[in-house]
């Protein structure tokens, strides 16, 4: 039974970027009946004094060194919206202050820093969940509705697509994403695998496939990728995306995914907020018909941040809890061994090395 508590205390890490436009800007005024930002940390002091003054923050519960943050405030739980290679260290701090974690992903970049994060995580008992917002938008749970539903059967084979036009340096606005190795994986990928895991209701049981850098782009290292997986249920999956699309585009929030069952397929595309469901009659007439999602004002990290206050006050674990979203992540690094190596990787490689 869950039973409400008082207003939930929480550390900030991270102040400008995503944390500004869209957690202190869109998500938290709607969260004052419910929790309470008692600090706020960033390494740029203006960017933290600015975002301190929107949140009706003291100065001495700004900082610019986490460490000093962690050491001066008590608080039920950390938000961390800051580039993945500084995420295992503020999850040592949190842990070592008996601190919950919601963190937005991917968990590292770093396959052993995922490793070591998840062993001590679980050793610590320390409750952590991470914010895959795209398991909660609107045409997503439209469609997650329609296969629920049964009527078209069973899964043969899902197919997504993700393309932006991100050519002109610096268009994708996200962290270092143009010096980084294998920015779509880290940076992409992992959202879109995850969402394969949740609508195929199965983990990944191996991949095979590419990543490769087109000789017009302008990131350091591989940005487009096409993968093929088969999840441990037998469901097939097939994943295309790319950073340099210059013609048909499904940027966020606006990914193709098609579910192909025995009885006919759903499908979502382009941000349009329709699901559409594609059948045959008795005649073999094809039948189309088209659903219009929800609107999607309190889905995504709303949806996803409730559930987490849910969890702390006893309910049940979110769907993107730190035991269900590594097995997302270690999809990516199994991706990109795939590529670099050219052989299919077997998932039971890399979540036998999460054994204590």
């Amino acid at each position: 039974m869950i039973h409400m508590a008082e207003l939930k205390k929480v550390l900030l890490i991270g102040a400008g970027g995503w944390s500004r436009e869209h957690w202190i800007d869109i998500v938290l005024p709607d969260f004052q009946d419910k929790i309470e930002i008692v600090g706020l940390v960033d390494l740029k002091s203006e960017i933290l004094k600015d975002s301190g003054k929107k949140l009706n923050l003291p100065s001495h519960l700004l900082f610019t060194d986490p460490i000093h943050a962690f050491e001066n405030i008590k608080a039920d739980f950390c938000i961390v919206v800051v580039p993945p290679s500084a995420h295992k260290e503020i999850y040592k701090l949190a842990v070592n202050k008996k601190m919950n974690i919601l963190s937005e992903k991917p968990i590292s970049d770093n396959l052993a820093d995922i490793i070591e994060t998840y062993k001590l995580l679980k050793k610590s008992k320390i409750k952590m969940a991470v914010t895959q917002n795209y398991r909660y938008e609107s045409p997503i749970l439209t469609l997650k509705s329609v296969l629920e539903r049964g009527r078209l059967g069973r899964i043969d084979y899902i197919v997504s697509r993700y393309a932006s036009d991100y050519r002109k340096p610096r268009s994708w606005d996200v962290g270092s994403v143009y010096e980084m190795e294998n920015p779509l994986l880290f940076e992409g990928s992992v959202h879109h695998f995850d969402m394969i895991r949740s609508l195929s209701k199965s983990d990944v049981k191996n991949i095979a496939g590419s990543t490769w850098n087109p000789d017009w782009s302008t990131f350091k290292s591989n940005s487009n990728a096409l993968f093929i997986m088969e999840m441990e249920n037998g469901i097939k999956a097939v994943y295309e995306g790319s950073s340099n699309a210059a013609g048909f585009i499904n940027r966020w929030h606006q990914e193709y995914y098609r579910v192909e069952c025995e009885k006919g397929s759903v499908v979502v595309d382009r941000g349009d907020r329709i699901v559409r469901v594609y059948s045959r009659s008795r005649n073999g007439t094809q039948q189309i018909e088209e659903i219009i999602s929800l609107p999607a004002l309190k889905t995504g990290h709303h949806l996803i941040l409730n559930k987490f206050l849910e969890w702390l006050d006893g309910g049940s674990a979110p769907e993107t809890n730190i035991d269900d979203n590594i097995k997302s992540a270690l999809v990516v690094f199994a991706a990109a061994k795939a590529s670099k190596s050219g052989r299919p990787q077997l998932m039971k490689d890399y979540l036998s090395k999460l054994k204590t």
